[in-house]
């Protein structure tokens, strides 16, 4: 597994398990503004567009943070599968369950202990 304590600026999504919780408000408070962001929408439409999902796809979306882009796939008119979307923390995942669609995507979270912390 690749670390990050020699990098200057490590990822801070990869250590959202460790945050206390006022951080981890602050980080969802953010990723829910940016995926209103209309750079975000635009970008997020373009690349639904680009998979040409079909039938009834099962859609896995691993990293997802309070499920940003799972929800706006789930949200898509034409689209007819399933979301599975799965973050390293319990906070980020139970926050996007809070958030409309709920019924659309199921969040897991993984288990942050098997993981190396540098």
């Amino acid at each position: 597994m690749v670390d990050q304590t020699h990098v200057r600026a490590p990822d801070v999504y990869a250590r959202s398990f460790q945050m206390d919780p006022r951080t981890l408000d602050v980080m969802v408070t953010r990723l829910e503004a940016w995926g209103r962001h209309p750079f975000f929408l635009r970008a997020i439409d373009e690349y639904l567009n680009a998979l040409a999902l079909s039938g009834r796809p099962r859609v896995l979306d691993l990293g997802c943070g309070t499920g940003v882009a799972a929800r706006a796939l789930a949200r898509r008119p034409d689209f007819a599968g399933s979301v599975v979307a799965i973050d390293i923390s319990d906070y980020l995942t139970a926050a996007g369950r809070r958030l409309p669609p709920r019924k659309a995507w199921a969040s897991r979270s993984i288990s942050a202990p098997a993981m190396r912390t540098g």
